[in-house]
């Protein structure tokens, strides 16, 4: 049987704490979770205050002084459930902190969704059914070839990002604001060392080595809310990381083309 945990990055502690409650007041059982304090500092005691906090499981909480970029706290954040033994089967629940989840038992029902699965290495509460035009590998390279295609959610707004879907459904890939690994597979990838760039592209490059090795990515259709833009926009990338971000996002774009040569595109029926 699989447990699941949750993991958030911040940079936001007002975010942190609104994710967090929601996750845990809408659960039917306590969550383990796992922070990682992005560049910031705050008390944990004021995210376990409230009446919430009876639904919180295990809590760990790592961090560093400076901002270290998106991919490499989702990494901080594997090593941390790495050394809470995490079981193979169990799975990681990776949320933007803000990110709502207002579906009731929502972790019973991913558990049970994903108990019918047993194919499933990765799940997330948005998707996309396509990755990549039909004939990306057929004309000259532009970025806007790699878009998704198709997406599916259950999310508040899902008809402004694309369509609402009530079932669970196979996608090529996931939005990153929730996804979901099994912990043999993340450890078989070795956590999220292997992709280059400290923002964008990796929601795209996990799934992608799902499919090379295999595994199957579903969307799970839990009522949630993804408010967007709360933390990236703030950030000076330039400064911060010494790129502008929208040349983090091109490269990322390159990165995928050239790499996945074999996989892309992806169209799940």
């Amino acid at each position: 049987m699989s447990n699941l945990a949750i993991a958030v990055p911040t940079m936001n502690p007002t975010l942190l704490k609104g994710c967090l409650w929601k996750a845990w007041g809408s659960a039917f059982t306590a969550i383990d979770t796992f922070v990682w304090l992005n560049g910031i500092q705050t008390e944990v005691n004021e995210l376990l205050l409230g009446e919430e906090n009876m639904f919180c499981g295990d809590f760990w909480v790592g961090g560093s002084e400076k901002n270290i970029g998106v991919t490499p706290a989702l990494h901080q954040l594997y090593e941390m459930a790495n050394q809470a033994d995490l079981a193979e089967n169990d799975f990681l629940l990776f949320l933007h902190d803000d990110t709502l989840i207002f579906e009731k038992d929502w972790d019973v029902k991913v558990l049970d969704w994903l108990s019918e699965r047993p194919e499933a290495v990765l799940f997330g509460f948005g998707g996309a059914k396509g990755l990549g035009d039909p004939d990306l590998y057929q004309k000259p390279y532009q970025l806007q070839q790699l878009a998704r295609r198709d997406f599916i959610s259950n999310m508040k707004n899902a008809d402004l990002h694309g369509r609402r879907v009530t079932v669970p459904t196979r996608v090529a890939t996931l939005d990153l604001f929730s996804v979901g690994a099994r912990m043999s597979f993340l450890r078989d990838l070795k956590g999220w060392s292997w992709w280059p760039h400290v923002h964008h592209g990796l929601d795209n490059a996990i799934c992608l080595e799902a499919k090379r090795r295999g595994g199957e990515v579903w969307m799970l259709p839990i009522a949630c809310d993804h408010l967007g833009g709360q933390t990236s926009t703030k950030v000076n990338f330039q400064s911060t990381f010494g790129e502008a971000e929208g040349k983090i996002h091109s490269d990322g774009h390159v990165t995928l083309y050239e790499g996945y040569r074999d996989i892309l595109p992806v169209m799940e029926a």
